[in-house]
C-alpha cells in the first residue's frame, strides 16, 4: 500500500512526502519534535504526530 506522510509543521506550513524508501515513523517523529521544540513558536504548533495519508482509503489518520 503506498502511503504518503502529512506533517503539521505549523500554522503555516504543511508537508507532504512519499513515504516509499523513507525514515521509519520514530525517525519521523524525533524529528518532528526536535523541529517543533527549537524552530516553531509554542502558539504556532499544530502537532507531535505523524500523520499518513492512504489514497486508496482516500483518509488521513494518525501513525505515531
Amino acid at each position: 500500500m503506498r502511503r504518503t506522510a502529512v506533517i503539521t509543521s505549523s500554522i503555516h506550513e504543511l508537508l507532504i512526502v512519499p513515504t516509499d524508501g523513507f525514515m521509519d515513523r520514530e525517525e519521523i517523529k524525533e524529528m518532528i519534535r526536535e523541529v517543533n521544540d527549537t524552530q516553531v513558536k509554542p502558539e504556532e504548533r499544530l502537532s507531535y504526530s505523524l500523520y499518513g495519508y492512504d489514497k486508496k482509503e482516500n483518509k488521513v489518520e494518525i501513525l505515531c
